[in-house]
């Protein structure tokens, strides 16, 4: 069944329909850049993620993707302690989706963050990101699941889609696991997709990440996407109804394209700024000095409306995209085979990944700074 799933994510990009998916990404904030590169090239309007490992000491920006918001729910309290856990879902800014407090829960037996997705002419639909910690009590995260379950029932004709990784390995079909998520799906009118491995290690192959849904009319496909960011596969689902148009986004911005600094730094030379030092008060002595400073600034740096382009980090080169297929390749590799040699060549491609884009990003942030005082050194100690 492996060989015929896509072979990478740009083929999502070519499917068309809404694409809804889920990721146990096991620490977002070491995989942002990657993941950046992602929701680019897969061009994915919904992603939930699972084992985020986020608290509140990781500020919202710090995890930022262009053209997606973020719903989080964080481990908090006791929880904090124990590694792991932490859930939140992208959305592309096109969307409108709010965080339905109903169907959120979080603790060591069940994580699950629900959100309602607004669309034009359809009823409401409920989208819940699950994640079930392994050292759970599975009596207790059936309990609150059916809980959570039976909120749906309170909106009918309603459409819900569940995705996640809940633990339960539905490999064996005789297994007290797969019973229970059919019997999920046989009480609660849901159809589960039958994806297949989606987690495969040295030691263990199984099918943990599920997908259900109530309409399976209004679904064209689903699948996964093997890849090199975790040990768990890309889970996704196809939703028949076309995409909404992402608006072009344009910010106000000063333009340095005809900056000259010479001109600019002989021409504050020759201002007289003893009306603004002739001021006791602070807040007059600012009002001044931007009436003097601002216009020339406006003359060599004038602001213009700036389109911005795509989520890639801008640090990354082709040397990286190379290492990054050669990292998803090698894992695919080592998925169809399973072999000890081959998922030491997978890691160590994905090591070299990992530090070739925290090697480029120091890169770019430095350069960036030296630019900066370069440019500011005229009128400092040198």
């Amino acid at each position: 069944m492996l060989d015929n799933l896509p072979t990478s994510f740009a083929d999502l990009a070519a499917l068309k329909g809404i694409m809804v998916g889920h990721l146990n990404i096991c620490h977002l904030l070491n995989k942002v850049d990657h993941l950046r590169t992602v929701l680019s090239e897969s061009a994915i309007d919904l992603l939930g993620i699972s084992e985020s490992w986020l608290d509140e000491s990781v500020a919202d920006l710090e995890i930022n993707i262009p053209g997606y918001y973020n719903i989080r729910q964080d481990r908090n309290g006791e929880l904090c302690k124990s590694k792991g856990g932490g859930i939140c879902v992208y959305i592309k800014e096109a969307y409108k989706c709010i965080k339905f407090d109903e169907l959120c829960f979080c603790d060591r037996d069940l994580e699950c963050l629900g959100i309602r997705l607004e669309l034009p002419k359809t009823r409401k639909i409920f989208i819940l990101n699950v994640y079930r910690p392994p050292a759970g009590n599975k009596a207790l995260f059936q309990d609150k699941l059916h809980s959570l379950l039976d909120c749906t029932l309170l909106f009918p004709g309603c459409e819900v889609m569940i995705l996640g990784d809940f633990n339960l390995d539905s490999t064996d079909r005789l297994s007290i696991d797969s019973r229970y998520l059919r019997g999920i799906a046989n009480t609660y009118g849901l159809v589960r997709a039958e994806l297949g491995p989606t987690r495969i290690t040295e030691t263990s192959v199984s099918s943990i990440d599920h997908i259900f849904t109530n309409r399976e009319d209004v679904f064209a496909s689903f699948g996964q996407i093997l890849h090199g960011l975790s040990d768990h596969n890309l889970i996704y689902l196809q939703r028949k109804k076309l995409k909404l148009k992402v608006k072009t986004q344009f910010i106000r911005a000063r333009t340095f394209r005809k900056y000259d600094s010479n001109k600019f730094c002989t021409e504050l030379s020759t201002v007289d700024w003893n009306p603004v030092l002739s001021l006791e008060d602070p807040n007059e002595a600012w009002d001044a000095f931007l009436k003097l400073f601002v216009p020339i600034c406006d003359k060599y740096a004038p602001y213009k409306r700036i389109k911005i382009k795509g989520n890639i980090p801008p640090w990354l080169t082709t040397d990286y995209f190379s290492a990054s297929d050669l990292r998803d390749h090698l894992f695919r590799v080592f998925k169809r085979t399973q072999s000890p040699e081959d998922h030491t060549a997978a890691k160590r491609a994905r090591n070299l990944a990992n530090n070739l884009n925290r090697n480029l990003k120091r890169e770019y942030i430095t350069t960036k700074i030296w630019k900066i005082h370069q440019t500011l050194r005229p009128y400092g100690k040198s």
